[in-house]
């Protein structure tokens, strides 16, 4: 069912296993606390899933209960599917202070949109552009931030990013914003 994603990420040892009738959940408890692409993107941690939508909301208020969490990439942002009426995913960008809508269903998302715009959706070149400079590819908690946060004039660009735990990163974002 996931194959695409898989695929993508050169994930031959991962197997999927039907775990359950729901998409979501079937993709999380198959892949939880995964680390694809180097640490490019993650799926989140099951046991993680209520902390991380409270960190998400923390951060972006506007956000319903019934968002899902699905994971989150190099950059810190937290990709999540949106609630059971529409089928729109969003990345959450604390660095930036902003939700951008990818208007597609979670299975798309997941064996279309990162395979084929994996540019557009986890800014691959940004990436890569990081670790050819010699710095390393963040663990499953940490992400590489803004040092200067976008939202208050701070250059997109790797001299202005730093490696960081996830959730201070979200914190600091959070109070700058705040």
């Amino acid at each position: 069912m996931f194959s695409n994603f898989l695929n993508f990420f050169m994930s031959s040892k991962l197997k999927y296993t039907k775990r359950s009738d729901d998409i979501y959940l079937d993709f999380v408890l198959n892949f939880s606390g995964q680390v694809f692409g180097n640490g490019i993107f993650r799926v989140s941690n099951v046991s993680e899933l209520i902390s991380m939508k409270n960190m998400v909301k923390e951060g972006f208020h506007e956000l319903s209960d019934e968002v899902k969490v699905i994971g989150f990439d190099w950059l810190g942002r937290v990709f999540i599917s949106g609630d059971s009426e529409n089928e729109k995913i969003y990345m959450c960008d604390i660095g930036a202070h902003e939700i951008l809508e990818i208007p597609t269903s979670f299975l798309d998302f997941v064996n279309k949109e990162i395979p084929m715009y994996a540019e557009e959706v986890l800014a691959v070149s940004f990436f890569n552009e990081w670790t050819k400079t010699g710095n390393g590819a963040p663990e499953y908690n940490e992400c590489i931030g803004y040092k200067v946060p976008l939202f208050l004039g701070g250059a997109d660009d790797v001299e202005n990013l730093d490696k960081i735990d996830l959730n201070v990163y979200w914190s600091i974002m959070g109070q700058l914003w705040g």
